[in-house]
Order: structure tokens, then C-alpha cells, then sequence
């Protein structure tokens, strides 16, 4: 990742302040002196007339040539800016400040709800994560993770326990946050690189929006345990969704009925399989109607014969193009679903591309070990 060029900020700043404060009192000092040599019908002061003249096209110029500076920098840190001079006009006026408080490490989350909305991201990719690293303490486990996630694909992320694929998928849901990096759903940033230690996150409205946008199923269920399986699954589309009622339960039924649990609409998460309550895991995270759905191990906490009917589920769901992302120890599953796949350890990605040629057919040694120890398993 490109550091920001400090030097270009630094004199952007600086031009940015000759502008916007000097050149705005002389430009008033002007306007009400040549208004007073105007009712005097006095013609003698041409030049300081056409120097009001251009003070406007002064403005526009440095507004233009600055942000186009601050715009060259955030593409270097991985952003996607389009070549619009109205965008290049917003980033001037709203992102100067925001770069010159960067470089002082100041906090600045509450201006960040202006600056992220001017970074157009790449709307065919429904996720996208560069450069992220996370650390707990002096134990760094995510090291330059980076990888986009088209719609309607699977990527399927293995690799030996403690590798860091749980602390990913938290923070790509919020759970966690990133040291540093980008994570961006659609059009929306979630979280944007501010130093090499440290990023900024959007603002709440627009992490409750794309909270909205993906779904997450938990490797032990998490379901409410005094809540009927179908209150479990219209609890949050009333609460949060705003949806009626009637509406509701009517899609949390057909949900049921899509994961084979119709039955057990009035049942207690205690009177269910740890099978069935994950697949009523499942039918709760799809009953937000997310884009993407991410699954952190769903068949960890199963008994083998009861493994079947999840990944059954999730097969189905593939079939019908939803956008997964699932962490897994199924070999055969993830070969045969995903359309990528990523292998880590010790908070790098060591490994990633068509799920045949990383699983079946390996190029790195540590991947060849981790599968050769599995298939010995």
C-alpha cells in the first residue's frame, strides 16, 4: 500500500488556506470599494475592477488543481476516484480539512460522513477488503488481507485453526474493528486507511445501512432462547426493518418451510437438534433479505450425521446465486460450491484461486501440508 505523499497534502493545505482566506477578504475589500467608484461613475481603477473579475476563476482553479492532488493520493491508498471535475469540486471543499487532520492523527469520524459519500466504490463487487491488518496487542492476525467478492459468487475461506479466518469474517461484520485497510459493501465504505496504524470508520448511519446488507451465521446458533423459532425469525424485519407484522411471518415461514423446518414454527430453540437450529439460524439471517450471507464454520458444533443437512442448505443456496462467504473445514464442500477460495495461516493469505487447482492441486507447501493432514484425518 502507497503511503499518502504528505509533501502534495501539505502544500495543498497551505494553497487551500491562501485561498480560502486571504483572497476572500480582498476580494470583499474590492467588491465595496468598486461599488462605492461605481456610484461615483468613476472608470480610473480598471485593473483592481478586473481583478474582482477573476478572484471567482482563482477560486475554481486551486479548488480543481488541489483536490485533484488529494484525489492522486487517495487512489494510491487503494481508492476508487472517477475522473469527474464535480468530484474533484466536493473533495476540495470537503476533504482538504479532513487530509490536513489525517496527517496530525487527529480523530476525525465526525467529518468522515462528508468524505466518505465522495469515494465512489465499485458496485458490481458486493464486498471488497484491501490491506486489512488487525492486531490484539502486540499479536499481529491479520496481515494485508485483500480480496474482492463478485455477486452471486461463493468464496469459501480455509485454513488451520487460529489462522485468523473467525477475526476476518468479525471484521467484516462489524464485530470487530480493522488496525487498518479498506473494507467497502457496493457503493458504501465501511472503513477507509488513515495511517499505517490506524483506519476511520463511516458513520453510524451508514454502518446501520450496510449492517443491513450482509447476514451472519454464528458457528453456535446464537438463537434467542425464549423466543418461538418463528418469533426468532420475525423479531428482527418488525424491529428493524420497520415490516408488518403479517408480512413478516409470512416470509419467515416460507423460510422454514425452504429449510425444511415448517413444522417447527412454534418450537423452542431447546426442543430442537443442534442440526435444526442451525438451519433455523440460517432461515433467520436470510429472512433480512441480505445481500451477502457469511457463515463462520456452520458445521463445527454439529455431529457428522447432522453436517449433511447444512451444507445441503447452503448448496441450495448457492444454486440460486446467493453472495456467500463461508469459513469451513468441508474440503469436499468447499471444492465443489465455491467459485474461490482463499487458504490462510498465521493471519496471512497464503493460497487463493479456483477451489480445484488451491484444494486438489496446491502450489505452496504449507497448503499441501494443511490438506495432506486432513485427508490423513
Amino acid at each position: 500500500m502507497a503511503p499518502i505523499n504528505t509533501r502534495k497534502i501539505a502544500l495543498c493545505v497551505i494553497l487551500s488556506i491562501i485561498t480560502f482566506g486571504i483572497y476572500p477578504i480582498y476580494w470583499y475589500y474590492l467588491l465595496v470599494k468598486n461599488i462605492r467608484i461605481l456610484k461615483n461613475d468613476d472608470s480610473s481603477c480598471v485593473g483592481e475592477m478586473l481583478c474582482l473579475t477573476l478572484v471567482p476563476f482563482y477560486y475554481l482553479f486551486w479548488w480543481y488543481t488541489c483536490s485533484k492532488v488529494v484525489a492522486n493520493e487517495l487512489e494510491n491508498r487503494g481508492c476508487t476516484i472517477h475522473g469527474n471535475p464535480t468530484t474533484y469540486l466536493l473533495l476540495s471543499i470537503f476533504g482538504l480539512d479532513i487530509i490536513a487532520l489525517a496527517i496530525m492523527q487527529a480523530n476525525f469520524n465526525s467529518l468522515a460522513s462528508i468524505f466518505l459519500k465522495f469515494i465512489p466504490q465499485n458496485p458490481n463487487n458486493i464486498l471488497e477488503v484491501q490491506n486489512l491488518q488487525k492486531s490484539f496487542g502486540d499479536n499481529t492476525v491479520l496481515r494485508d488481507i485483500s480480496f474482492v467478492v463478485p455477486k452471486g459468487s461463493v468464496m469459501s475461506i480455509i485454513g488451520p485453526s487460529g489462522s485468523g479466518k473467525s477475526t476476518l469474517l468479525r471484521c467484516m461484520t462489524l464485530l470487530e474493528t480493522a488496525d487498518n485497510g479498506s473494507i467497502s459493501y457496493g457503493n458504501l465504505a465501511m472503513a477507509l486507511p488513515l495511517s499505517d496504524d490506524r483506519c476511520f470508520y463511516a458513520p453510524k448511519k451508514t454502518l446501520q445501512e450496510i449492517r443491513g446488507r450482509f447476514g451472519l451465521v454464528f458457528q453456535n446458533f446464537n438463537l434467542f432462547p425464549h423466543m418461538t423459532v418463528l418469533h426468532n425469525l420475525t423479531e428482527a424485519p418488525i424491529r428493524v426493518k420497520k415490516q408488518p407484522k403479517p408480512q413478516a411471518e409470512a416470509t419467515a415461514r416460507a423460510l422454514l418451510d425452504k429449510v425444511g423446518l415448517a413444522d417447527k414454527a412454534d418450537a423452542y430453540p431447546c426442543e430442537l437438534s443442534g442440526g435444526q437450529q442451525q438451519r433455523v439460524a440460517i432461515a433467520r439471517a436470510l429472512a433480512m433479505q441480505p445481500e451477502i450471507l457469511f457463515f463462520d464454520e456452520p458445521t463445527s458444533a454439529l455431529d457428522p450425521e447432522l453436517t449433511g443437512d447444512i451444507l445441503k442448505v447452503i448448496r441450495s443456496l448457492a444454486e440460486e446465486h446467493m453472495t456467500m462467504v463461508v469459513v469451513t473445514h468441508e474440503m469436499k464442500f468447499a471444492r465443489d460450491v465455491s467459485d474461490y477460495v482463499i487458504f490462510m495461516d498465521n493471519g496471512v493469505i497464503v493460497e487463493q484461486g479456483d477451489p480445484r487447482d488451491v484444494i486438489d492441486n496446491p502450489q505452496n507447501a504449507r497448503t499441501q501440508a494443511f490438506l495432506s493432514r486432513l485427508n490423513e484425518n
